[in-house]
């Protein structure tokens, strides 16, 4: 969340993607809205908007295991640098006097300017690109049609560029909490429960199943996060799928 040391989920900010259902012939075809140019389901031109509890009740999938806030990875250094710094005390940056003082001469610094913050809420759905060796974003207008079947029947392949299958993007999180390979990362579930989470490989992000390889550069690596295929959030703890309500059901009749 903002103005926090905690990252929000995808489900919290976004609960899900804005989708055009076609039914033709007994198929069904479920694709993302959003320009076919541009990669992500980040805005509110694509997404449902906030989590409410209305669509947590009415949802299949277990509010223990629907994440809302964890501790948060430091930000992208090309844009979540302080730009100024936070504080108050009687007088402005220029020197004069800061009228809401009201004479009171307390002053405090929070935090300097040049400082790095934390990510604010993580990217959404995502998927290994083997040919550029990169996690992507899904693609706005792709097609989701395999990813509703597959949550349908409680199982789906890796998330990969052939797949036409992914997972919720969760490099916004990060295993602050202890060192090494037993460091730990603690979500807040929307039942209200906490869980700590893993890292089993020394990344410090947790990986909900991507297929990253084991033998890339270290220069590959730092572009990615994840260093491996290790699945640290798996699917019976957090579900990390698209759609926490089926689209399946949705009809257009005009």
């Amino acid at each position: 969340g903002y103005n926090t040391n905690y990252s929000s989920s995808w489900f919290l900010g976004r609960s899900g993607p804005k989708v055009n259902v076609t039914s033709t012939g007994g198929s069904t075809t479920i694709v993302a809205i959003g320009n076919p140019a541009s990669q992500g389901l980040k805005g509110l031109s694509t997404t449902t908007g906030a989590l409410t509890r209305r669509l947590l009740e009415t949802s299949k999938i277990v509010s223990s295991t629907v994440p809302l806030l964890g501790d948060a990875a430091p930000g992208d250094a090309d844009e979540a640098i302080l730009a100024a710094t936070l504080s108050y005390g009687p007088s402005l940056n220029d020197g004069s006097a800061d009228p809401f003082s009201n004479g009171n001469t307390v002053s405090k610094k929070f935090i300097t300017q040049g400082e790095l913050l934390v990510e604010s809420f993580n990217d959404g759905p995502a998927y290994w690109d083997s040919a550029s060796q990169s996690l992507n974003l899904i693609q706005q207008g792709g097609n989701l049609s395999l990813q509703a079947a597959c949550e349908a029947a409680g199982s789906c392949p890796a998330p990969t560029d052939s797949s036409s299958t992914y997972l919720q993007d969760t490099r916004d999180w990060f295993a602050i909490h202890g060192g090494g390979k037993g460091a730990t990362c603690n979500i807040l579930m929307a039942d209200g429960s906490v869980k700590v989470f893993n890292d089993l490989n020394g990344d410090k992000y947790l990986n909900p199943g991507f297929p990253v390889p084991n033998n890339l550069t270290v220069a590959d690596y730092a572009g990615i996060g994840y260093k491996d295929g290790t699945v640290e959030l798996p699917p019976s703890e957090m579900f990390n799928g698209v759609f926490l309500v089926s689209p399946s059901g949705y009809k257009v009749f005009e």
